[in-house]
């Protein structure tokens, strides 16, 4: 049976008698989830395998038995299945998670496990080695025989990541030529079809997967101005073309875009993926076919699908490195504590926070969620500082209700005396307040908006936690954090790989060009994107003419000049740029460092 990791919610920070509780787990802050706050999460560690040859296809004899084991109701239902396992395309799992699973074949012979389970098990089989040993059997195991379509079809994916595109072809034919009334058999004649088309290269087409109809045209038509500029389309001597495809923010539409681009336009690389859905099917199904793929999205992970994905973007890797190295080494923070939304984004943050702080010899002190609709901090904050759980501070709690009632008598026997209404203040109140909070944190970081932030430092106030540092991603760089923030008297840092009260930044060759052409100002997506139409420009005007050659040479690109900066192209094939530090001072932004 397939073990499942489930992430416990924790609650940081509950109040004790002297000091607030420590907390050095190995890791782990809260999934994001919908209703709960719990996910499991599966994947499988995969032993490196040698590729082997697929078994050969059985006689006449054989098919015949198996037709006959296979119910063709049975058939039916189960193609079904097949199908939708087929439209899940292979990717490695993050590296962090780690699940070991039985032996395939000893899955798929085990009665007690569900159809499901077999069914996703085979999905994310990467084993050549497994795959063949379940197609050799018998044609009498009945159990194993239901499942050869999806396994043909499975070892031909597996064998295309390895770049074994004559083995891949050796299933998918095996899969067509065995079960041709299948659903799944159409799907392969199409795969077939396509890597056949795949192996010619127009070395002067770059492809684009954008999204320039529905609820995201706006950013997907600026990145198209400025993937236009970069392949200097503009210019009269321009020798490349592009080819376009709208991806309507859709992940299914994104992968048929890489198909489009691949059968029809011939393209030797394509740039595209600005949402995080989008960029991944698109990557998976671009490194299938082995065409370079530049994706512009912060998706964790996104260039472990295959070395034939590219990444420039500003990802939450990047942006915690920089902004942890800053508090210790500016900031000389130690201890570190945490406030995030319970949704993809703060999740992401929060985890590479916690890694990176204890990665640099800091002290996690403080961790605690909220609910991303939340506009009444009060909870959150309470939990973080120690003051929501009175029952670990029981005897301070008790001793501080009796002071205050002494003091209320006080000031209301004086009152009387000098025949003065009292006023209402906090000793007339009920007492919410009764234990000071312990702040035991150099720096919060908060992975949320700058609204989020705003209304964090506002009940910050009111919980009696006057004076914090904060520390926030790229998306605090803008008016609202000013609107939201400017006043308070906290320190605010956040990181960005632009800086626009630089005036320099609009004197750089791309700012002019772009300004000139289309009469507004680029952001940071639209330097992104002429980089890396840029990079692919230089790289076939030098020479490289195949789909391989690019790819080869983008993995070493090492460094390159930017808009506002060194690129480097990382191990990991992420361009990576330099970063500033950014504060909140006097209600204006400003560049620290």
């Amino acid at each position: 049976m397939i073990k499942r990791l489930l992430v416990v919610p924790c609650l940081f920070i509950v109040a004790c008698v002297s000091q607030p509780a420590q907390f050095r787990p190995t890791r782990r802050v809260l999934p994001p989830s919908t209703g709960t706050k719990t996910l499991p999460g599966t994947v499988v560690k995969n032993p490196p395998h040698m590729v082997p040859t697929p078994s050969a296809p059985p006689a006449a004899t054989e098919v015949a038995a198996e037709n006959n084991l296979i119910k063709e109701a049975h058939q039916k239902e189960l193609s079904k299945e097949i199908m939708k396992e087929v439209a899940k395309e292979p990717i490695a799992p993050p590296a962090q998670f780690v699940e070991e699973v039985p032996d395939l074949l000893s899955l798929i012979k085990n009665p007690r496990v569900p159809r499901t389970k077999i069914l996703e098990a085979i999905n994310r089989e990467t084993n050549l080695a497994s795959i063949d040993k379940a197609l050799e059997q018998p044609a009498t195991e009945a159990q194993v025989q239901v499942y050869r379509p999806l396994l043909y079809y499975k070892g031909a994916q597996v064998a295309q990541k390895n770049r074994r595109l004559d083995l891949a072809m050796q299933y998918y034919r095996a899969l067509t030529s065995q079960y041709p009334q299948l659903p799944v058999a159409a799907k392969a004649n199409a795969e077939i079809a396509l890597l056949q088309a795949a192996q010619e290269v127009d070395s002067k087409v770059i492809g684009a997967i954008l999204p320039l109809t529905g609820k995201n045209a706006n950013i997907g038509q600026h990145a198209l101005n400025a993937i236009r500029l970069g392949l200097g389309l503009n210019k009269p001597n321009s020798n490349l073309r592009l080819a376009i495809f709208d991806s309507q923010s859709s992940a299914e539409l994104a992968v048929e875009g890489v198909e489009k681009l691949v059968r029809d336009d011939k393209a030797i690389a394509i740039i595209g993926g600005l949402s995080s859905k989008e960029a991944l099917a698109a990557a998976q199904k671009a490194d299938l076919l082995s065409v370079p793929f530049i994706g512009l999205s912060q998706k964790a992970g996104l260039t472990t699908v295959g070395d034939y994905v590219f990444r420039n973007s500003l990802t939450a890797e990047m942006q915690v490195d920089r902004l942890v190295q800053y508090a210790f080494e500016k900031l000389g923070a130690k201890r570190f504590a945490v406030l995030y939304p319970n949704d993809a984004y703060g999740v992401e943050f929060a985890n590479i926070y916690w890694d990176h702080v204890l990665a640099r010899g800091g002290q996690m002190t403080a961790a605690q969620i909220y609910n991303p609709k939340e506009n009444d901090f009060t909870t959150a904050i309470q939990k973080m500082v120690g003051t929501y759980y009175i029952e670990g501070r029981q005897e301070e709690y008790d001793q501080r209700v009796k002071d205050i009632a002494l003091e209320k008598k006080g000031k209301l026997d004086k009152n009387k005396d000098k025949k003065v209404k009292p006023k209402n203040t906090r000793i007339h109140e009920v007492q919410e307040n009764v234990l000071p909070p312990i702040v035991d944190f150099d720096v919060l970081f908060i992975p949320d908006t700058g609204k989020s932030l705003g209304q964090v430092m506002a009940f910050m106030k009111v919980n009696d936690v006057l004076h914090t540092t904060y520390l926030g991603t790229n998306i605090w760089n803008s008016p609202d954090l000013v609107k939201r923030a400017g006043t308070q008297t906290n320190q605010v840092y956040f990181v960005d790989a632009l800086d626009m009260n630089d005036a320099s930044i609009r004197q750089t060759p791309f700012f002019l060009e772009y300004t000139a052409a289309y009469n507004e100002e680029p952001a940071l997506i639209e330097m992104q994107v002429f980089e890396s139409a840029k990079i692919l420009r230089d790289l076939l005007s030098s020479g490289s003419s195949s789909r391989e050659a690019v790819a080869s040479r983008l993995r070493i690109l090492g460094r390159v000049p930017g808009v506002n900066g060194e690129l480097r192209m990382s191990n990991s094939r992420e361009l990576e740029r330099p970063l500033q530090i950014l504060s909140l001072e006097t209600g204006l932004v400003k560049k620290v460092d």
